[in-house]
């Protein structure tokens, strides 16, 4: 992995198809910002990092305390201070206007990135994830007095019942990559999260993925999202839990290429324009 200094302190990024030209360029290929949801990191989005930078320039961030990032230097940590981090690392890497794909908490990441650096964000796709993402008592009691049990929690109610369970071992069963006081965080970091009244906000198209067996993010809440957002389009997956990029890998990756692919050349067009072509 990559390594970089952001703010003071190390955050770590894969980074692939770097040989793929970002706009402005005419006929340049917009880049993704892949964003992990809590307790996880970089490593969840292997099959889309390998399917997406076949055409684009794609980059995955371990967030602050996941992988091989380093903590940030409070204990308070907020949605807004992971979309910093992920708008410092776009800024690091002279990637102009990207593309944000987020998952649950990283999904509220996107949005908020979205709202602080509207210019930057060409488009968001979000994934089992909305405006709020209240936490249950029962997820805080888990994570606080009995965290050898989160891969647990994890199984039961992020992967559908239909999903294979050598896959659901594979991405619950420990070391985790992010430690108790930071999985902590991320979750009350989600609970606190509430960016309701400022959707109006965000102008550039965005995708909305769910699967329907999801048990962590309730479909009215996705719903809610989708209407509240001025270019907000839902699509579901059948027989899909929360974690959709990993059960239904091949057609979320799928459907995230081909929503890129129509900004890629929405944003052609108005480089085209500006230049005085048209």
């Amino acid at each position: 992995m990559a390594k970089v200094n952001l703010g003071g302190f190390q955050v770590c990024y894969r980074d692939k198809g770097k040989q793929h030209l970002p706009p402005p360029a005419p006929g340049g290929r917009l880049p993704v910002i892949l964003i992990h949801g809590a307790a996880g990191g970089a490593h969840v989005w292997f099959d889309q990092l390998g399917i997406l930078s076949r055409t684009r320039r794609t980059v995955a961030i371990d967030l602050p305390g996941h992988g091989c990032s380093k903590h940030f230097v409070h204990d308070t940590v907020t949605i807004s201070d992971y979309a910093k981090n992920v708008v410092d690392l776009a800024d690091t890497l002279s990637l102009d206007r990207v593309v944000l794909v987020g998952h649950s908490m990283g999904g509220a990441i996107a949005l908020q990135a979205a709202l602080t650096a509207p210019s930057r964000v060409a488009g968001l796709v979000l994934a089992a994830t909305s405006h709020r993402l209240p936490v249950s008592d029962q997820v805080f009691d888990v994570i606080e007095n009995h965290f050898e049990s989160f891969g647990d929690l994890l199984a039961a109610f992020a992967f559908s019942d239909a999903a294979d369970p050598d896959m659901v071992k594979l991405w619950t069963e420990p070391p985790l990559v992010a430690t108790q006081s930071t999985v902590l965080a991320d979750f009350r970091a989600c609970d606190a999260f509430d960016v309701t009244d400022q959707l109006h906000g965000i102008r550039c198209p965005a995708l909305i993925l769910r699967g329907d067996l999801d048990k962590m993010v309730t479909r009215a809440q996705v719903v809610s999202l989708a209407s509240k957002l001025q270019h907000g389009m839902l699509t579901e997956f059948s027989g899909v839990g929360h974690m959709l990029f990993q059960e239904e890998a091949e057609a979320a990756t799928d459907a995230v290429e081909r929503f890129v692919s129509q900004l890629d050349e929405t944003e052609a067009a108005q480089d085209m324009k500006h230049r005085g072509y048209e």
